[in-house]
C-alpha cells in the first residue's frame, strides 16, 4: 500500500524505524473503512553500542571475539560478517562478545584479505551495522633457516644456499636486499632440506642477500632471512670446473684450470652445514702456466649424508685468495645437480648432473597449475651427464617447474622463467 497514492494499486513502502502504521480503505463513493490495527516498527539499535573486533585475526584462526560499548543489555546479538557475508552470531549479556567459531565449515570460513565487520541487535530492535573493521591477515611463513649466512666468492661465481626445515607449499627464493630483485633459482618447500643456487655475482663488493619464504594466501605474505656475500676481484687463475661425486663411500673431487699466474696452491675445504668450512687438503698448483691443468682429491672421511665443498685458491703472497662455487654432495642419493639453466630460457633447458652410479631419471616440465608440458626419461650414466630438454620455443611466457625424479625420490625441483 502507499501513503501518497491512496486508492491506487498498492506500491512498496519503506517503513521508518520506531514508527506506528495503520491502514484503511475507501472504494469509490463508499464510506471510509475503519482503521486497521496499529503496527509499530522496531527501533534501530544505537550505534553507540558498537565496540571492537579483537585482532589480529589470521586466516587460520578458529574463533573471533570482541567488545561492545554503552549500557549492557542481556540478549544482545552480535553478528560477525566477512566481506558482508554472515559467518556466525553470539548472544551476550554484557559488553564482551564471542568467541564466534570460524573455519570449521564452508559457511563460516575466513581468508586472508577478508574484511571483518559486526552488526549489533538489542532485543526488539533492529540491527545496526558498525563501522569497525578488521582485515584478516595471512599466516606468515617461518623465517628461512638459511646457510651460509656469510661467504666470500670471486666475481662471476655463484653461491649455493641450503634451507633446512622448509615448509610444504611455501615458495623459497633469493633476492638482492638492495633493489629487491630475484637473484637465483626458486623452489617450493618439501618439508625437508632444499638448496637454492644464486645467479653469478658480477660486481665486486659486499652484497646483502635475503632468503625469502613466500605464501600465496595473501598479499605480501612473506618472511626473510639475511645473508651476505663478499665478492672479490679474481686472482689471475681461470678455474674451468669444480665437480664432485661419490664412489665407494668416498667423495671424489676434481677441478681443472685453463691458465694460472702466480698461483701458489689450492685448499680444498669441507663443511657439514654450508657455513663453517675447514681445510681437508692442500694441493700444489702448477704456478705459472698458460696451459690447462687437472687436479683431484679423494675424501674418505665423511660424517654426514650432506657434505659441502669449495676451493680456496691462494696467490704466491699467501694472502690474496679467491673461492670457487660451493658444491653439495648427497651421500644417500649419489647424485649432484650442478646446474639447471638458462634462467630465463627460450628454446632449450640444459641440465648438468653428477651420478655416482647408473640411474633412470624422469624429467618433467610443468606449469604452475601442475599440468605437465613435457616429459623425458633419461638413463643417467656414472659421472657427469649433460641433458638437454629441447623444443620449448612454443611455450607461453611465464613460470614453469622442472622436476628431476628417480623411481624412489625427488632429486630436484626448480622454477624457471620462459622469456
Amino acid at each position: 500500500w502507499s501513503t501518497t497514492n491512496a486508492g491506487t494499486t498498492p506500491a512498496t513502502y519503506t517503513a521508518l524505524a520506531a514508527t506506528s502504521y495503520y491502514a484503511n480503505a475507501q472504494n469509490g463513493s463508499c464510506g471510509l473503512s475503519n482503521n486497521s490495527s496499529t503496527v509499530a516498527t522496531a527501533s534501530a539499535t544505537s550505534s553507540t553500542r558498537c565496540g571492537t573486533i579483537t585482532g589480529p585475526v589470521t586466516e587460520t584462526a578458529t574463533t573471533v571475539s570482541g567488545t561492545l560499548s554503552g549500557t549492557t543489555l542481556a540478549g544482545t546479538v552480535v553478528t560477525l560478517y566477512a566481506d558482508g557475508n554472515s559467518v556466525g552470531t553470539y548472544t551476550t549479556a554484557n559488553n564482551a562478545w564471542g568467541p564466534i567459531t570460524v573455519n570449521t565449515t564452508v559457511n563460516n570460513s575466513i581468508y586472508a584479505g577478508a574484511v571483518l565487520t559486526i552488526g549489533i541487535a538489542e532485543p526488539t530492535k533492529n540491527e545496526v551495522t558498525c563501522a569497525v573493521q578488521l582485515t584478516v591477515t595471512c599466516t606468515t611463513p617461518t623465517a628461512p633457516a638459511v646457510s651460509p649466512t656469510s661467504t666470500a666468492i670471486a666475481v662471476g661465481q655463484t653461491v649455493t644456499y641450503t634451507i633446512t626445515s622448509s615448509q610444504t607449499g611455501i615458495l623459497y627464493s633469493l633476492r638482492d636486499n638492495g633493489d629487491g630483485a630475484n637473484i637465483g633459482e626458486s623452489k617450493f618447500g618439501t618439508g625437508g632440506t632444499i638448496t637454492l643456487v644464486s645467479d653469478p655475482f658480477n660486481t665486486a663488493g659486499t652484497i646483502a642477500v635475503n632468503a625469502k619464504a613466500t605464501s600465496f594466501s595473501g598479499a605480501n605474505c612473506l618472511s626473510l632471512s639475511a645473508a651476505s656475500v663478499i665478492v672479490t676481484t679474481p686472482l689471475p687463475v681461470s678455474l674451468v670446473n669444480f665437480q664432485g661425486r661419490y664412489n665407494n663411500q668416498s667423495a671424489i673431487l676434481t677441478w681443472n684450470t685453463a691458465s694460472e699466474l702466480n698461483l701458489n696452491h689450492f685448499e680444498l675445504q669441507k663443511s657439514y652445514n654450508g657455513n663453517q668450512f675447514s681445510t681437508v687438503a692442500i694441493v700444489a698448483s702448477s704456478g705459472n702456466s698458460q696451459l690447462g691443468h687437472n687436479y683431484g682429491f679423494t675424501d674418505a672421511s665423511l660424517n654426514s649424508n650432506i657434505v659441502y665443498y669449495r676451493l680456496k685458491m691462494i696467490d704466491n703472497d699467501n694472502v690474496s685468495a679467491r673461492y670457487s662455487k660451493v658444491i653439495v654432495l648427497y651421500a644417500n642419493k649419489g647424485m649432484v645437480v650442478n646446474n639447471i639453466s638458462p634462467n630465463p630460457f627460450a628454446t632449450t633447458i640444459k641440465i648438468n648432473i653428477n651420478v655416482a652410479k647408473e640411474a633412470k631419471l624422469d624429467i618433467f616440465l610443468s606449469d604452475l597449475s601442475g599440468r605437465r608440458i613435457k616429459t623425458m626419461h633419461y638413463a643417467a650414466k656414472e659421472g657427469v651427464n649433460n641433458i638437454s630438454l629441447p623444443g620449448l620455443s612454443g611455450l607461453l611466457k611465464g613460470a614453469y617447474i622442472v622436476e628431476l625424479n628417480t623411481a624412489s625420490e625427488n632429486i630436484s625441483r626448480q622454477m624457471l622463467i620462459k622469456q
